[in-house]
């Protein structure tokens, strides 16, 4: 067997070697000599373990007997990486019943928060919410809060979330809407301490229903907050009442940020509630990676409401820790790039490796191209100008 192991270097690769040197069953062909029900258990074990998921999945739908023999290790391994939830009555008895083996508690990574097509956010409980905030948020000491809380205190390893609902209806006050939803979600990493990666886009989340005076007073929001490293802001959250602008001060472990889909009257107000954090105030966060894509930068516009002036006071607030800088798909007008390379060649002097990527020059339609980021993203002597 260990012979075996070190022939198959990649996992994907298992899956080719068995078909191409075991003749398989074939209508109108007789049943072949060997086939994969034929294959030891020792040697389905070392596939399954050797395997990439997806090339495993293909592979137990062959027949009943890899199935059987993978199904300890699917469930194992595969089968409890990503939970869903709906923060619903019954997804809680679940993950309650999951904690009960220890083994596959550990192995919980990522906690997708979606909601179902048929029905809402939180069945099963009655939510309260506090009467003398405008609007009205959900109350932090309440018998559900404490449950989702609780449960996962106990899966240490679960460090990614992704958040997605769907677009905001009118409902009843003790029910959840995808705010509502977002709020449960912070008050669980108040409650854990889990250092936690957001690493898609919020979507479903409606601005008015969210006050960001009120969330700063919520019970626990900057401990939620200090707990994030990886965040992804779509451009649906415009200006400094944005819930991101009002997160972002107090992510102190903040070690990505990716903004994207922020255009013309979504990119402007944003960046300016992040260079007036840079500049009225030192950030928290130190940036080690940061992309920023399909958005506008355009000189011509007045101030404040100028997004590559904000865009550069971003940067430069970062020099020191910044080593990773993701730029494109973006619209870029005449002229209009040029103070991001200035700022970047005087302020990052520590950035490594630089990305750009679809970046076309208005109104000509054409593309900019940067030879030296082309032939090597490592980022030595930095760019002095482009080509239009």
């Amino acid at each position: 067997m260990p012979s075996l192991k070190r022939k198959f270097d990649k996992g994907q690769e298992y899956v080719r070697y068995i078909t191409k040197r075991i003749k398989l069953h074939r209508r109108n062909k007789g049943r072949g000599a060997g086939r994969f029900d034929t294959l030891p258990p020792e040697v389905i074990h070392i596939i399954a373990t050797f395997t990439e998921r997806r090339a495993l999945s293909r592979l137990r739908a062959t027949c009943c007997y890899i199935f059987n023999s993978t199904q300890y290790h699917w469930q194992h391994t595969y089968s409890v990486q990503t939970i869903r939830t709906d923060f619903s009555k019954r997804s809680l008895k679940r993950l309650e019943k999951l904690c009960k083996h220890r083994e596959l508690m550990l192995k919980v990574e990522t906690l997708l928060i979606q909601e179902p097509r048929r029905t809402e956010f939180g069945k099963g409980f009655t939510w309260k919410r506090d009467s003398g905030a405008f609007p009205e948020m959900l109350r932090y000491d309440q018998d559900a809060v404490k449950q989702w809380q609780a449960v996962f205190s106990k899966l240490v390893n679960c460090r990614s979330f992704i958040f997605h609902a769907a677009s905001e209806a009118h409902r009843p006050t003790n029910k959840l809407t995808g705010t509502d939803a977002l709020v449960v979600l912070l008050y669980i990493l108040a409650g854990s301490g889990i250092p936690a990666e957001i690493p898609r886009e919020v979507s479903g989340v409606d601005p008015k229903r969210l006050s960001a005076f009120e969330m700063v007073k919520l019970p626990g929001f900057k401990q939620a907050c200090a707990s994030i490293r990886s965040l992804c802001v779509s451009g649906a959250m415009r200006g400094e009442e944005s819930i991101f602008a009002t997160m972002l001060p107090h992510t102190a472990a903040l070690q990505k940020l990716i903004v994207r889909n922020c255009w013309d009257q979504e990119a402007e107000p944003f960046m300016a509630a992040l260079a007036h954090l840079a500049r009225d105030e030192p950030l928290r966060f130190h940036l080690r990676e940061f992309e920023y894509s399909r958005s506008v930068f355009d000189r011509r516009q007045r101030a404040p409401v100028n997004a590559t002036r904000h865009f550069t006071q971003f940067l430069a607030s970062q020099n020191g820790s910044l080593r990773k800088l993701v730029l494109g798909p973006l619209s870029v007008f005449e002229g209009s790039f040029v103070p991001v390379l200035d700022s970047l060649r005087d302020n990052n002097k520590a950035l490594e490796d630089i990305t750009i990527r679809d970046m076309q020059c208005w109104p000509s339609r054409t593309r900019l191209r940067f030879p030296g980021i082309e032939k090597n993203p490592v980022v030595r002597s930095f760019v002095q100008g482009f080509t239009c």
